[in-house]
């Protein structure tokens, strides 16, 4: 055992040097053969923002300079599998080391990030799979063959369990160790079969493959690698990490603010991985839940106190009274909805192809349902598809995949179809079919004779001059595009009957322990207010009790606001957020009532357990600052987010377009604006265009009339 950092660093750079030893032996045949066109296809698969080099290069330099370094390139990687020799500059990379296990005591129980290389191995696969040496497995019919998945440091094969397939891959193995220099580690490796696989059989693979270790078991990545039919303890490890992490000694001594915090942005995320991919049961939910409520209202001890409020009110947003925490089951389908959306607009991916083969080859993914034989995992994702299908609408391009009577067409902010019953021989209709022939434009006649009462929406829907396919968007994003924060509130929204939109308080929530509440809660205190000694309630501290009518008084609002007036504070809460302040204060666009409520609060508290008067002025005067000090934090923030960064000079052989466009609900009128430069030293040109159903369609249009001016340009 060592522990000095040099002696440390020793015994590393010895472990892994003696790791990744090359093996000699002739490897230009095995590099050829897998790599001819494989580092292209690798170099651009990678995303253009990703995988930055010390140097500073990301993928994207590679994408955008491929024709004048690709050839290069490929030379540069086939010589050093060949040679085994990189120049020194070339290797230099960053290092991590990632444990294996908890509490590490050996080298041998990390994990270098940035030594594997795995194209070669790929290449061989694939090349094997091409030849039929090794076919892979599939799960149905219409399900591709895979032989082979990498998935981030780690290698998967599927192969079927007999003599040839498992000789197969030991010789790609082979092959790989020899071009690479890195050797198998198979203590590390393990094998599973299914269920039905003969003892003979099992006993053979492995002393072929030299794989000893059988598994299938426990977990991977955090998620369990096969699931029974209690997945409720599956998944209980979530609840135990939860509680390990709050019951930390650290956090027993954090404020409220602190545990707010705390929740937020470390506990609560922590069961956001495992539903990702799968539908945790509702119990399990529930007992998260449970687990993050007595962190929240707990003493620092431990000891259980009372929850004032429950979770559910919790979940709101902040302009709804709450406090923004997740609620665990609309989070898990925002998730779910995630992996739904990219089988809608990715079904050729592996992904798609995988899925929506085995389930469901011949229907579209909208329209499948729920059948008693469908996976755990399968289900998840149905309920994803669920929630996309209630929030969103289509985009209409050639019209073919939108039947006009079932499908939202109509508008791009909310669900909005034609209504029926539609005629017999009109129920298959499509968009397409209110087309003119051969064309992407509207057929007027056509549209008044069927669809009368709807002609005008129709109307100003903008098709695709170029009949690309329609597509569905998500109608919560000004993209169109699917994200889990606004599907979460959807969710959120969707389980939660409508309510008054007034933004309400702490305090309007009748949660704030006064003397009325805690009576209420068998509490034995005293429930007179100490300043007058009537009956202490919300609504008598923050307006009836002649010290908070006085502060009411000298409030400097524009308009007065008399408190002993008013008998209900939630009934007079908007009016009092939309008093304006007078000038000299320096409050504009901050209400100061949310603050006056807050120093009431603490002038009660300070007045009851430490006896200490404030005076009407001063209590007034912190609300203002505490007031002023929160707009001037937002001030900064809109400043500080503002991307000050000067615009790039333009190509002095271009042409740049500024352009803005306006629409009016009422009329569908759409005001368009653009200047071209330099071309004409930057005229400015204008239009109207009619029949426009939404803002982005007028800058839709707006684009297309700039650009076909700009094309005209004599530069």
């Amino acid at each position: 055992m060592v522990y000095k950092e040099d002696q440390i660093a020793k015994v590393i750079v010895s472990y892994f040097g003696k790791l990744y030893t090359m093996q000699e032996g002739d490897r230009r045949e095995t590099v050829e053969y897998a790599l001819a066109a494989l580092v292209k296809e690798v170099a651009l698969s990678i995303h253009a923002d990703k995988a930055p080099g010390p140097d500073g290069f990301s993928a994207s330099f590679f994408h955008s300079n491929w024709d004048n370094i690709g050839d290069g390139l490929v030379k540069e990687i086939q010589g050093f599998f060949e040679s085994g020799i990189i120049p020194a500059k070339i290797n230099e990379t960053h290092i991590r080391l990632i444990p294996k296990v908890n509490s590490p005591q050996t080298v041998a129980e990390y994990r270098p990030i940035a030594l594997c290389n795995v194209e070669v191995l790929s290449g061989l696969c694939n090349k094997a799979h091409a030849d039929g040496s090794l076919k892979g497995i599939r799960v149905a019919r219409s399900f591709p063959r895979i032989n082979h998945l990498l998935f981030a440091d780690d290698t998967m094969f599927f192969i079927r369990a007999d003599q040839r397939s498992c000789a197969a891959l030991s010789s790609i193995l082979s092959r790989y160790e020899a071009a690479s220099g890195q050797a198998i580690n198979t203590s590390k490796s393990s094998i599973s079969f299914s269920k039905k696989t003969p003892s003979s059989i099992i006993e053979a693979a492995k002393g072929t493959l030299n794989i000893h270790q059988e598994g299938g078991v426990g977990k991977y990545l955090g998620l369990p690698k096969h699931f029974g039919r209690k997945k409720r303890d599956l998944f209980s490890s979530i609840v135990d990490k939860i509680k390990q992490k709050a019951s930390g000694w650290s956090n027993r001594y954090l404020s409220t603010v602190g545990k707010f915090t705390m929740l937020k942005s470390v506990l609560s995320p922590i069961p956001s991985y495992a539903m990702t991919c799968f539908q945790l049961p509702v119990s399990l939910c529930k007992w998260i839940q449970s687990a993050l409520t007595r962190f929240f209202w707990d003493a620092r001890n431990g000891s259980r106190k009372m929850a004032w409020i429950s979770w559910k009110k919790l979940t709101k947003s902040k302009a709804e009274g709450g406090l923004g925490f997740r609620d665990f089951q609309c989070f898990n389908i925002a998730f779910l909805a995630k992996l739904s959306w990219r089988l809608i607009h990715y079904p050729h991916s592996l992904l798609g192809r995988t899925l929506l083969g085995k389930y469901d080859p011949e229907n579209d993914f909208m329209q499948i349902t729920k059948r008693s034989s469908d996976s755990h995992g399968w289900r998840g994702i149905l309920v994803g598809k669920d929630l996309i299908a209630e929030n969103s609408g289509w985009i209409v391009g050639d019209g073919k995949s939108i039947n006009i009577w079932t499908d939202p067409l109509l508008s791009c902010s909310r669900r909005e179809a034609p209504m029926g019953p539609p005629p017999e021989e009109l129920v298959k209709y499509t968009v397409a079919d209110l087309f003119l022939p051969n064309s992407v434009e509207w057929d007027r006649q056509k549209i008044h004779r069927i669809l009368p009462q709807w002609e005008d929406k129709i109307l100003s829907i903008k098709t695709s001059a170029l009949g690309a396919p329609d597509k569905l968007a998500w109608i919560h994003s000004k993209t169109g595009d699917y994200s889990t924060k606004s599907g979460y509130w959807a969710a959120m929204q969707s389980r939660t009957e409508p309510e008054n939109n007034i933004v309400t308080p702490t305090a309007l929530q009748d949660i704030l322990p006064v003397g009325e509440r805690l009576l209420a809660r068998h509490i034995d205190v005293d429930p007179l207010c100490k300043r007058c000694g009537a009956f202490e309630s919300v609504n008598h501290l923050f307006l009836h009790c002649p010290f908070a009518q006085e502060v009411w008084e000298h409030t400097p609002f524009a308009s007065g606001f008399v408190a002993r007036r008013s008998s209900d504070l939630p009934a007079v809460w908007k009016s009092l957020c939309d008093k304006v302040c007078l000038p000299p204060l320096g409050i504009v666009n901050v209400p100061l009532a949310p603050w006056l409520l807050w120093s009431l609060w603490i002038e009660r508290n300070n007045f009851v357990f430490s006896n200490r008067y404030t005076s009407v002025a001063d209590t007034v005067s912190k609300a203002i600052c505490l007031a002023r000090e929160w707009s001037g934090a937002q001030l900064r923030e809109i400043v500080k987010g503002r991307n000050l960064t000067a615009p790039t000079p333009a190509n002095p052989i271009s042409v740049t377009v500024q352009s803005d466009a306006a629409w009016r609900n009422s009329s569908n009128l759409a005001g368009l604006g653009w200047t071209l430069k330099p071309w004409l030293f930057g005229k400015p040109w204008f239009s109207v265009a009619e029949m426009v159903s939404c803002i982005s369609d007028a800058n839709l249009i707006l684009l297309n009339l700039s650009r076909q001016l700009s094309l005209t340009s004599p530069f």
